[in-house]
């Protein structure tokens, strides 16, 4: 088990089980988040991958335009 990888998955779990479940997070909070999940979004681990395209999917129904 590499464990990087891990704990870089779960940030980003965190990230969209935040943008799930605070019905009252503004806009801001995942506008600030953005940079993170565009950087982070190239790398080449399968579980990363998947947990980046998790939050940046939760971030976008999360986000009032």
């Amino acid at each position: 088990m590499n464990r990087p990888e891990f704990i870089k998955r779960a940030g980003f779990v965190l990230i969209a089980e935040y943008a799930l479940h605070n019905k009252t997070a503004n806009n801001e909070v995942f506008i600030n988040f953005l940079p993170v999940v565009d950087r982070e979004a190239h790398d080449d681990r399968n579980f990363v991958r998947k947990a980046v395209n998790w939050a940046l999917r939760q971030i976008g129904k999360k986000m009032i335009f």
